[in-house]
């Protein structure tokens, strides 16, 4: 009996080598939950929502991604992201005022709605609508979460191998 205890105290340590838990590195597939806060704990993201990245591709932002590096599955943490590493600030100059007969008639633009622009070279934004006057309304072109401290609320629910498009199979 004393033999087989002796065996067992010495093996099960060397079998932890063979047997290495997974864990998030460079080419790793992730699917995981999350929320987005703001700092005082409010909704930014519409509830818990799905993701899916290939670690180190770049699919998120940098200051994001690097959280989840060396992390198992069914981990749990949260990310707090200031506006310089995540959205940027707000800037006065994305604000712009829009002629009315450029935007969509129907529904009609009130403030607060959000709407699609095309640059003049037809590259596609989405804006939110400030105001709205007789001819022109003012659009805001900042992302929704500029000049804002965000929060990610992230549960890891599992690994895969990604194809060479860095897909899930």
């Amino acid at each position: 009996m004393t033999r087989w205890l002796l065996a067992l105290i010495l093996v099960l340590p060397l079998a932890g080598c063979f047997l290495k838990t997974p864990r998030v590195e460079r080419g790793t597939g992730v699917r995981f939950e999350y929320t987005i806060l703001d700092e005082q704990g409010g909704d930014l993201g519409g509830g818990v929502r799905l993701g899916e990245m290939v670690y180190g591709s770049g699919q998120l932002l940098p200051s994001l991604e690097k959280a989840f590096d060396g992390r198992k599955e069914k981990d749990e943490f949260t990310v707090t992201i200031s506006p310089k590493d995540g959205f940027g600030e707000r800037l006065p100059d994305n604000v712009k005022e829009f002629p009315l007969e450029r935007l969509p008639k129907n529904p009609p633009p009130e403030p607060g709605k959000k709407v699609e622009a095309s640059s003049p070279d037809g590259r596609k934004f989405e804006a939110v609508i400030l105001q709205v006057g007789k001819k022109t309304a003012l659009l805001d072109f900042n992302h929704p979460f500029a000049g804002k401290t965000v929060v990610y609320h992230i549960t890891i629910s599992h690994f895969f191998k990604p194809d060479n498009k860095g897909n899930g199979k």
